[in-house]
């Protein structure tokens, strides 16, 4: 028997068949596979199944047939070769997937690890990717780009050193702030001006920089403007420490990001010492006004004391001459010689007046008795130091402490007016009055002229200025004193 067979049939026998060992069987199930009509159906022919199919034509039948068992068998051999080849496509189709996951796999690992240093800063970090390709396009432009981060990094890191170098070497204070006024930076100039360390100053309010009258006033200013607007200049006091302060101009303004302020910036110029010159060059110029007076009244006074002097003249003439007549009494000629002796000695106040006022040129000298210098200024400066105080119920007694001293080379007038303004320092330093001992004494050369008080003395303030040119503690009706 083979896989598939033919038979002919007809009048009720087999004509021909492909299978004629079965020939006899075929004739014995004829009727039976005859009457089937065209239904497939199953048929055993020496020892073996058949699927058989009954197609009637004018004179008979036609009998395929297709055995099973044989079927079956190449199904099962199909399905083992089935079975092998798709191991086999499977086996290749493993291989090339592994080189091709190899291919892929190894520079997506190697970009997941290019992005996880990047993102943890590592600029300088390339990616070396040979595959080419939509892969190879990527690491390139991976690696352009962390080019570019790399330059923009160093470009703001330049751009912050320079403002950072401007910032802390500016000399003024220099600070920005956040919106609600809390400093974020402070410049190193500002905090040695404030006297305090950056962590002290960080993230407090600005007004706390201030003292409190200032910083309230500067508060509620800041309160009426609107976010945005121009921020005006203002001056204020700033506490500096130890109980000092100083005076600051400063000048501020928004910093803007999208049409919005988001902080300030702002830098404050001390004033103090332009302040403190400004004082200065105004008492200058009333000292120089003042002076301007005093030589208009010398002028004055030394016209009035030479006209004076005429007088004196005049009375000391006559009393001389009466003075010489034995006629009259004893009594009557000593007293005149005491007018004579009253009117000499106003003659020679009134020559101490005419020169006393006079512009000193220093490179004049000549010997000085300093001992009648000091006792030609105390007396010429008594009203002063003696009758004033007395007016003003207090007593003021002056010393002397005078001992041998050459005579120097100098200039007279100039330590008349030195002492003078020695004494009218002490008096005002005396309120309740007191002692004023004037002192001379010669030491190792040198002539040594001393001048003390009884006085309230000097703060510690007062004695760090005393030698600055127009620094003084008095109002401007009284005398220099150490200027």
């Amino acid at each position: 028997m083979t896989l598939s067979e033919v038979t002919f049939a007809a009048a009720g026998r087999v004509l021909a068949s492909t299978a004629p060992a079965a020939r006899s069987q075929l004739e014995t199930q004829l009727g039976a596979w005859t009457a089937r009509g065209s239904a497939p159906f199953e048929m055993a022919l020496n020892g073996e199944t058949y699927l058989s199919l009954v197609y009637p034509f004018d004179q008979g039948y036609h009998l395929i047939q297709r055995s099973l068992d044989q079927a079956t068998e190449f199904l099962r051999q199909l399905e083992w070769v089935l079975l092998l080849v798709g191991a086999g496509v499977l086996l290749v189709a493993a291989l090339f997937s592994l080189v091709g996951v190899g291919r892929i796999a190894r520079p997506v690992e190697a970009l997941v690890e290019g992005t996880r240093r990047l993102a943890a800063g590592e600029l300088s970090h390339r990616l070396t990717i040979s595959t080419g390709g939509e892969l190879g396009e990527l690491a390139e432009s991976f690696n352009h780009m962390t080019t570019s981060l790399a330059h923009s990094r160093e470009a703001l890191a330049e751009s912050e050193r320079r403002y950072r170098d401007l910032f802390d070497s500016a000399q003024d204070l220099v600070y920005t702030t956040d919106l609600e006024m809390r400093l974020t930076s402070v410049n190193r100039a500002g905090l040695e001006f404030l006297g305090r360390a950056e962590e002290e100053v960080r993230g407090r309010p600005f007004y706390d920089l201030l003292i409190p009258e200032d910083a309230q006033r500067l508060q509620e200013g800041d309160r009426q403007l609107p976010p945005g607007a121009p921020r005006p200049v203002f001056e204020a006091r700033f506490a500096q420490g130890k109980g000092q302060q100083a005076i600051l101009e400063v000048v501020s303004r928004w910093i803007m990001e999208g049409g919005r302020p988001v902080a300030t910036h702002g830098v404050g110029r001390d004033l103090t010492a332009r302040r403190e010159r400004e004082q200065a060059t105004h008492r200058f110029r009333e000292q120089l006004a003042q002076a301007e007076k005093l030589r208009a009244l010398g002028e004055m006074a030394a016209g009035v004391a030479h006209n004076f002097n005429n007088l004196l003249t005049v009375v000391l003439g006559h009393a001389e001459l009466s003075a010489l007549r034995q006629d009259l009494p004893e009594t009557v000629r000593q007293d005149l010689r005491r007018i004579s002796e009253a009117a000499r000695r106003c003659a020679a106040i009134v020559r101490r007046i005419q020169t006393f006022g006079r512009p000193i040129d220093l490179s004049k000298k000549a010997p000085v008795d300093l001992h009648q210098v000091v006792r030609d200024t105390v007396d010429i400066t008594r009203p002063r130091w003696k009758s004033e105080p007395e007016r003003q119920g207090r007593a003021v007694r002056i010393e002397l402490q005078l001992e041998p001293v050459p005579p120097i080379a100098s200039q007279g007038s100039a330590w008349e007016e030195i002492l003078s303004n020695l004494i009218f320092n002490a008096v005002d330093a005396m309120p309740q009055g007191g002692l004023i001992a004037i002192g001379a004494t010669a030491d190792g050369g040198e002539l040594v002229l001393r001048v003390t008080d009884t006085g309230v003395g000097m703060d510690e303030e007062t004695q760090r200025r005393v030698f600055e040119p127009f620094f003084t503690t008095r109002g401007r009706s009284r005398a220099p004193g150490w200027g």
